[in-house]
Formats: structure tokens, sequence, C-alpha cells
């Protein structure tokens, strides 16, 4: 699930968990826990939408070569109203080619995030790659989630490709979203395309740029919705670093959307 959260959210504070843990040249961390936290605002064009703010706190453990384990807090306010998100993951790597992972998550009280929910995913290798590194390994990805909110039901299974170059530097994720909501019982389609650049050879930094158009569920209708966002990682210890992102959402009918998020992480 965390390659999906990297997909679907790319605010989210773990994606750099996940790289870690899928990096074959990877062994189990001296400082297996990170700890993160961030929070975000959200202004609209509208001026008859108020802010959104969310905050987040989590927690990823890796055990070993082999597990990976994790929990969230979310407390979220949108429309005047404020809801407060737990969830839990917990990720199995069978060897450096392929994995799975589960997240089950739930909002006690919900107004507008899922009541309850749980996902699974698994990745597999394909292909290793050249010698040189210039091409590198290619992975097939797999994630499927079911969301259940106060009138609908929502289920998602996004099949993905993620290629990698420059000796795992550098890595193109592409991903084809199919959703359907009982709000309209019907199967709704998209796509995302990410590029993300580790700059660890002359900086400490890791960015990202992401370009999707999926259809979201904003409080029970499926909305399509066009997404544009970017964000950097910066290493500022070998224990402490921050992150920037960047998002435009345009909810086609609906509204236009820009979110920053500020975060930061602890290793330990």
């Amino acid at each position: 699930i965390i390659m999906s959260v990297i997909e679907r959210e790319p605010n989210n504070a773990d994606a750099q968990a996940f790289d870690d843990w899928l990096d074959s040249s990877s062994k189990v961390q001296k400082m297996p826990f990170i700890v993160y936290f961030s929070g975000s605002r959200s202004e609209f064009e509208r001026s008859t939408l108020d802010p959104w703010h969310e905050g987040l706190a989590g927690v990823s453990y890796r055990m070993d070569e082999h597990w990976i384990l994790g929990g969230e807090v979310l407390k979220s306010r949108r429309y005047g109203l404020d809801d407060e998100n737990i969830s839990a993951n917990a990720g199995y790597r069978f060897d450096k080619s392929k994995g799975v992972s589960m997240r089950a998550e739930v909002t006690p009280g919900a107004d507008f995030l899922p009541k309850w929910g749980f996902a699974a995913s698994g990745d597999v290798r394909v292909l290793p790659g050249l010698k040189d590194g210039w091409i590198g390994q290619t992975v097939l990805t797999m994630n499927a989630r079911h969301r259940r909110y106060q009138t609908v039901k929502v289920n998602s299974l996004d099949p993905g490709l993620v290629q990698y170059f420059l000796d795992g530097q550098t890595w193109l994720t592409l991903q084809k979203i199919h959703v359907w909501d009982s709000a309209v019982d019907a199967v709704d389609h998209g796509w995302s395309v990410k590029l993300d650049v580790d700059f660890s050879a002359l900086a400490p930094v890791r960015a990202y740029l992401l370009r999707a158009e999926s259809p979201e569920n904003d409080l029970g209708v499926p909305v399509k919705t066009r997404t544009f966002a970017t964000g950097a990682i910066v290493d500022i210890t070998d224990q402490f670093g921050i992150r920037l992102d960047y998002t435009h959402d345009n909810r086609s009918g609906s509204f236009l959307r820009d979110e920053v998020l500020l975060g930061t992480f602890f290793k330990f």
C-alpha cells in the first residue's frame, strides 16, 4: 500500500521508507525507526470555500530485511468539520524481487473521510535491467483498496509499472486507475505518471513530479480530478530531514485547490 500512498497521495511523508525498503542494494538499517510529522493548508479559488487543514503523525519500523510495520494518525478539517483517521500497515518482502503489503484504516464518527477501509498491494520485479545501469530493474505493481464512506462504497484496482534508470537514482512510475463508486454504480478510469530523482550523488535531496487524472470521492460524489504535484525531501543530517510538497487539484465543475505541505522526519 505504500506504493499506492505515494501514487495517490504524494504528500504522504513515508515515501522514503518505501524507497529504502524496495532498493535491492539496501541493507537492514542501523536506525530502523522513522518518525514523521507533517502539516498542510489548502486554499481554493472559490471564496465560499474555507481553507482545509491537515496534520499527520506517523511511524515506520523496519524489523529486518523482510518486515516493515507502520501506523499513522491524521487529523483533517474540511467544510467546517473535523475528522480523525487512524491507520496501520504491514509489509513483507519475500526476497529482493517481490513483496506484499496490507493497510487498514478507521475514522471514528466520520463526516467526510472513510468510516473504515482496507487495502492490499504487491510488487514483483520482472526485468533485472542492464549491467551498465542506464536501464535498471522493471517492477510491476498492483494495488487494491476498499473504502466505506457515510453513504457510499468506493473500490479501486490500480495496476502499475515502475522503471528504474541510472543505477536506481531515477525512476518512472506509471499507474492505471480503476474506481468503482456505489453512488453511480459504474467504473471510472484514470491514470498517473510520476518521476522521482535522487540527487544524493550531488546533494542530499530527493525530488518528484507527478501528473494524474483520476476520479476522486468528494462527500460521496465521484469527481474527475486533474492533479499536478511536486516536492522534495532534504536530509539535514543522517537522522533528521524535512520535506516540502505542493499540489494543485482541478476538480472538474467543483473547485481549484492549491495545497502546501511541510513535514519533517527523524530516524533512530
